[in-house]
């Protein structure tokens, strides 16, 4: 029952002092909470929201000077202006709530100050396009920056004194009201003691506990509360108070919980920021682990922030940097990345293997740190999360934040530390790509100064070492040796095996020469089969020689090469400083003088480098240039040696040898240049020379009666692989008008044994032409029958060294009777050379050899003197005696064109 009701027949008498007096108490009540009201939502309101726009103005300030330092992506254009609209709304909530001179003044200069800031600020996160507006320096934003928050500031204090002020007149009201009502209680007393002084006891309660709860709103306490009884109005006037106090206690909380949001997005903010610029100023990749930490666990008050790394064939994380007041103990455990492991469940090691954040915002409940619970206890550890960290897309590490807060981890907290992971895991990648380059780089730098096959120093590397080696033997006096290498060989093996098995030829030298040194020696490769060595502190020229014998014999002892046992010998010039020169040039072409020298004298040898050797490299290439012009010079002519038929006496053939009139050495033999022209590739010109000129002498031979004779052409090892032969071979017939039938090519059985398939092929063409094929000096190579059936070969011819001692050697008997009788057999024609006797020839006769060739019956003589012979009988004449060069044909002469008559 109300009030009104329970005192209106008890107390009509006073009835009007009672109404007045509620009344009153009513008024005064619903005025003091029209104050209260009124202080909230106005210097209350006021307050809050001008340091919202204070802590929004701060956000700002930070993404502003991001910005000036890194650029502005899109994004923070838009969220630096959703800022500024967020301040803008907090002012004019200001204005609204806020009427108050003092407030007006100072709002509008915080609104001139943020316009002017705000503008300054779009035009760096916006620049203008039109280019008439410039862009305002940094010191510019600074200064505006700084007057935005000074007017912000005067812009709180203000509101803040305004809300003092209110809250004076606030309380004299209510004293006022308190007054009014006692002196009317004690009116009302008066009347009626006993029943006034129950009413007022009834009615003092409630209206005491509504001003104690309008004094702690207008203090600010919001969360002390009182328990309502009453069901009457005080009660319900008292639940509504009580109901707006839990409602600005709920607005304040949200208030003071996005304040602490931000407060905390601030400073992840800037702890990203400095864990940029430590990813800027690492060296290393430990320099950047410990940076960051410490700039993360610094900038977000971390108990703990930590990085831990794969270790190669490992199951635990090397942690390699730890920052935070419990740095230390993170420091001592134990992190995997094998769920086997109870340290390998934790949040490291699911971060680890699922590749994603792994987050537990109340650790000591989740399941999955168990292992580190006790830990986290001591430690007051009460959230954590752990991020991968990647290096070229590839999991290498995790990065562990610890918290001694509940909920710590926020879904904006978490996005901006995986944003900070993110940059720790560029800049990995970064070092792995600079690590990359500089093995790159390493790798460039070993090639170029050592040879790829072998690992040795290439020429360049050992001109350098070279270099210091005469700089330091100048400096100390000291002596050393230079020693040329060149295997004998090399092309052979290459060529045959194939270049798989001359590169294993190659390693298997160089590893040879550096075991056979001491350490402080030089061993280098310039190319092809050459090596250097640098013998450094020699004594004596018997040290260098035991040395050369050393390496000959290492060098010759058999190695295994694709399944072939291989003997390779070398040859060795030695030149000595200073001796021999002193610089690189002179000592490095004396050495390869001294080499060419032990090639020259048998090979498988050394030499040192002496007068003589550099008197005969100098004839060798005078000799080399003469050669070069003797064919335009018309300095070469051939002898030709007639063949003949033991059965019938008469000449079959002759066989062209050449000869070179030297205009200052005079006539050479083959010996002394045809090595050479082999050498250097000369033999090839000047085979095409000694084609069409036989051919041509032939067909002048028979103009002047001589009857037709076919000329016999040995083809070198160059012509014969030779691409052009068959051509020059076509060109020399067609330009001379000789028959081809008229023509036979002598090949050895070395040339075409290199080579079977191509050798066939090419043999039958020249068959196909007419042209016989011959193989000289048979017997000092394969032999075989094989080899008679492979090819399409016309004629073979006895060597020499199975003739000379017929008579006597009975080995040389067996020999020659066993190829007469395979020829034979074969259908061949069987020709000996090098016949010098009387014996010789009975023997052959006597064992039915086809034709014979050799001094018993004719040296090589001009074309002039040929057509003679054909008129003489089989027997050779007193006259003519053989010339001094010619006594034996020499073997380099098989590189030659021969005629030879069928």
């Amino acid at each position: 029952m109300s009030i009104r009701y329970k005192f209106f027949w008890a107390f009509s008498v006073v009835v009007a002092l009672a109404c007045g007096l509620a009344f009153y108490g009513i008024r005064g009540i619903s005025t003091t909470g029209d104050l209260v009201v009124r202080l909230y939502d106005g210097p209350l309101m006021g307050i809050n929201h001008a340091r919202s726009a204070h802590a929004s103005l701060n956000e700002a300030r930070l993404i502003l000077q991001r910005s000036l330092s890194e650029g502005a992506p899109k994004e923070t254009l838009a969220k630096y202006e959703k800022i500024l609209a967020d301040i803008a709304e907090d002012l004019t909530i200001v204005r609204e709530r806020v009427k108050n001179e003092n407030v007006t003044v100072a709002l509008q200069r915080a609104e001139s100050q943020l316009l002017d800031w705000a503008d300054a600020g779009l035009k760096i996160l916006k620049p203008p396009s039109g280019g008439l507006t410039m862009v305002p320096a940094p010191f510019s934003i600074q200064q505006k920056s700084d007057d935005a928050v000074s007017a912000l500031d005067d812009l709180v204090e203000m509101v803040a004194a305004y809300g003092f002020d209110y809250r004076i007149q606030a309380e004299s009201t209510v004293a006022a009201a308190r007054t009014t009502m006692l002196a009317l209680a004690i009116g009302t007393a008066l009347i009626g003691l006993a029943l006034a002084v129950a009413f007022a006891v009834s009615m003092s309660r409630p209206i005491f506990a509504a001003m104690r709860v309008a004094e702690r709103v207008a203090a600010g306490n919001l969360t002390d509360r009182i328990e309502v009884r009453r069901h009457d109005e005080l009660g319900r006037l008292l639940k509504s108070l009580l109901a707006m106090q839990g409602s600005l206690k709920v607005r304040a909380d949200q208030d003071h919980a996005l304040m602490v949001s931000k407060e905390q997005l601030a400073r992840m903010l800037a702890a990203l920021s400095a864990t940029n610029e430590a990813i800027m100023k690492s060296k290393t990749r430990i320099q950047l682990f410990e940076l960051v930490c410490q700039a993360a666990s610094k900038g977000s008050e971390f108990t703990s922030t930590t990085i831990a790394m794969v270790k190669p064939d490992n199951d635990f994380l090397d942690i390699v940097a730890s920052a935070g007041p419990t740095a230390e103990t993170t420091r001592n455990i134990k992190l995997s990345i094998n769920e086997v492991h109870p340290e390998g469940r934790g949040l490291s090691g699911t971060a680890f293997r699922t590749r994603q954040a792994c987050i537990s915002n109340d650790y000591l409940a989740d399941r999955r740190g168990s292992a580190f619970h006790a830990l986290a206890r001591s430690d007051g550890a009460r959230s954590g999360a752990a991020f991968p960290l990647f290096s070229s897309d590839q999991v290498t590490g995790a990065m562990l934040f610890i918290s001694a807060e509940l909920d710590a981890f926020t879904p904006e907290v978490v996005e901006l530390l995986r944003r900070l992971t993110d940059n720790v895991s560029f800049a990995l990648t970064n070092f792995d790509r600079a690590d990359e380059k500089t093995r790159a780089d390493e790798r460039i730098e070993y090639l170029a100064t050592h040879d790829s096959l072998t690992g040795l120093p290439n020429r360049e590397m050992f001109n350098q070492l070279l270099h210091f080696t005469i700089e330091a033997s100048q400096r100390f006096g000291r002596r050393f040796a230079l020693l040329f290498i060149d295997l004998d060989r090399f092309k052979v093996i290459n060529d045959s095996l194939g270049h798989e098995a001359g590169d294993a030829l190659l390693i298997e030298i160089g590893n040879r020469l550096r075991g056979s040194l001491r350490s402080s020696d030089v061993v280098a490769r310039l190319g092809g089969d050459e090596f250097v060595l640098i013998l450094g502190d020699i004594l004596e020229i018997k040290d260098v020689e035991n040395v050369a014998h050393k390496l000959l014999s290492t060098l010759s002892r058999s190695m295994q090469l694709c399944g072939h046992e291989c003997h390779v010998t070398a040859s060795i010039g030695i030149a000595m400083f200073p001796a021999d020169g002193s610089d690189i040039q002179t000592l490095t072409k004396n050495a390869d003088m001294a080499m060419y020298l032990a090639k020259e004298d048998g090979k498988n040898a050394f030499r040192f480098f002496s007068e003589k050797v550099k008197t005969q490299s100098i004839e060798r290439l005078m000799l080399e240039t003469a050669l070069r012009h003797a064919i335009e010079r018309n300095q070469f002519t051939l002898h030709y040696q007639p063949k003949v038929v033991l059965a019938t006496g008469l000449i079959t053939g002759v066989e062209a040898l050449l000869r070179w009139a030297h205009p200052d050495l005079g006539m050479l033999a083959p010996m002394q240049f045809i090595p050479l022209a082999e050498e250097n590739g000369l033999i090839v010109p000047i085979g095409r020379w000694v084609l069409t000129e036989a051919c041509t002498q032939n067909m002048a031979w028979q103009r002047q009666g001589v009857p037709p004779v076919s000329m016999a052409v040995n083809l070198s090892p160059r012509q014969f692989f030779d691409e052009d032969l068959l051509q020059y071979i076509d060109d020399a017939l067609a330009e001379s008008g000789m028959p081809a039938t008229q023509l036979q090519l002598e090949v050895t059985e070395s040339m075409v044994m290199r080579d079977v398939p191509r050798a066939v092929k090419l043999l039958d063409a020249i068959q196909s032409r007419g042209i016989r094929l011959a193989i000289d000096d048979f017997g000092t190579g394969y032999s075989s029958m094989s080899l008679m059936k492979q090819f399409p070969i016309d004629t073979i011819k006895i060597d020499r060294s199975f003739v000379r001692d017929l008579p006597i050697d009975s080995e040389d008997q067996a020999i020659a009777q066993a190829i007469i009788s395979m020829g034979k057999a074969l259908g061949m024609t069987v020709i000996a050379e090098g016949v010098e006797t009387a014996e010789q020839e009975t023997f052959l006769r006597d064992h039915a050899c086809d034709e014979v060739q050799g001094f018993l019956f004719s040296k090589p003589v001009p074309p002039g003197q040929m057509a003679d012979l054909f008129g003489l009988a089989p027997t050779v004449s007193p006259s003519l005696q053989p010339e001094p060069f010619a006594t034996d044909k020499m073997p380099a002469e098989r590189l030659m064109l021969t005629a030879t008559a069928t």
